[in-house]
């Protein structure tokens, strides 16, 4: 029989941090981060990475490991988290990365590995105003049709997989599922309805400001290149035009209030995939 996983998903300010600590210590379990940001260090309140108060007690994995100038793909985080399903007799996974989820129960993936200099090539061309996703159909129409077009991060990835290896991402992708994990998901869905989980973010934001954000954000946004995949999300690159007298603070930290109710919309689009087993109203 396949082992079950909880997974406690949902999109951001939504409350997986509290229901999977909650879940774990019912279960006598631990908590399995999967959270693409929240793996950085340094990079703490920016990312809502929890506290020790907030873990109470419960024993967290996968956050806080990786500099943030480093290179970090999903089959990495699948190479360390699927032993850590085998060994913790109870994980509960959290997180609100749609794609590192799905990775955890289907086949390894055998696309070529990131290179960063064609990836920036392809960055290059974006920022001048090329339109990389008419070039992806014109490379691998068929992996073109499963993306939106403005979805620069995935549209290079697929272009960057055919180039190297001269087939579609879509290739990999079927064979990775012709070897899946021996686990069972079963998907626990934290609901909330529009106007709340906006009012929750828009809090959120405001407690990160107090508890420091600006200062976390100074050093990083300084000391990490704008390039770097650790700055690709959202909570620090909005304040980039206040350090540079471009913008003020106040419509910074909208701009990060609307970047991050956008963001939760893409996440729930990504969970519209998934077989949902158990909805939580709180």
């Amino acid at each position: 029989m396949k082992k079950t996983i909880y997974v406690v998903i949902g999109p951001t300010a939504s409350g997986k941090t509290d229901y999977s600590v909650h879940l774990a210590k019912k279960l006598g379990g631990e908590v399995i981060s999967c959270d693409s940001m929240q793996i950085y260090k340094r990079m703490s309140i920016g990312t809502a990475k929890p506290t020790e108060e907030e873990m109470d007690g419960v024993p967290h994995h996968l956050i806080d490991f990786v500099e943030p100038t480093e290179d970090f793909s999903v089959n990495t985080y699948r190479e360390l988290a699927l032993p850590l399903l085998e060994k913790i007799e109870t994980p509960v996974i959290c997180g609100g990365t749609g794609m590192w989820i799905s990775s955890l129960f289907s086949g390894f993936s055998e696309a070529p590995a990131a290179d960063s200099a064609l990836r920036a090539s392809y960055i290059a061309m974006a920022d001048q105003g090329e339109d990389l996703f008419s070039l992806l159909q014109k490379k691998d129409p068929e992996a073109a049709a499963r993306l939106h077009p403005n979805d620069q991060k995935r549209i290079i990835r697929a272009l960057e997989v055919f180039d190297l290896s001269g087939r579609s991402i879509l290739d990999f992708e079927a064979k990775s599922k012709e070897a899946a994990p021996p686990y069972t998901p079963h998907y626990i869905f934290m609901a909330r309805s529009r106007d709340e989980l906006y009012h929750r973010i828009d809090h959120r934001v405001d407690l990160m400001m107090e508890r420091g954000l600006l200062e976390e954000a100074a050093p990083i946004l300084r000391d990490i290149p704008s390039d770097a995949t650790a700055l690709q999300g959202i909570g620090y690159k909005e304040f980039r035009p206040y350090f540079e007298n471009t913008a003020s603070l106040e419509s910074c930290i909208d701009t990060l209030k609307q970047n991050t109710r956008r963001y939760a919309k893409r996440q729930l689009t990504w969970f519209r995939r998934i077989p949902v087993h158990e909805i939580i109203c709180s």
